[in-house]
């Protein structure tokens, strides 16, 4: 009789097993020259921007959030796009970071035309 379940190879499935357990198909962007190269640079070259992505993420989230509420359900699959998107752009940039916000001395659009 035949093993229905691939006959003792790994699901191709999630897990820590199968395709989805691989890095690269977890977060495509690790798959470009470029992210390798961004991960040569130093970590403190590189986590005040893994932290600012994160902060992007989490702001894009609660907007796609709003943008669905409000019934703007194109709106709200952009943002949550966005929120994917730099979120897998902040794993590649600082993988360990926890995304604590940075203080950074940020001015308002007012006060830089002031």
């Amino acid at each position: 009789m035949t093993d229905l379940f691939g006959g003792g190879q790994p699901p191709l499935g999630g897990g820590d097993s199968g395709r989805s357990a691989k890095v690269e198909v977890r977060n495509p962007v690790l798959g470009l020259p470029a992210a390798r190269a961004i991960q040569a640079l130093p970590m403190e070259q590189r986590r005040p921007l893994g932290i600012l992505l994160r902060e992007l993420s989490s702001q894009c989230d609660a907007q796609a959030e709003a943008s669905w509420l409000a019934r703007k359900g194109i709106m709200a699959a952009y943002w949550r796009a966005v929120a994917t998107y730099s979120k897998h752009l902040a794993r590649a940039i600082d993988p360990r970071s926890t995304g604590s916000v940075l203080r950074l001395d940020v001015k308002s659009d007012a006060e830089v035309r002031s």
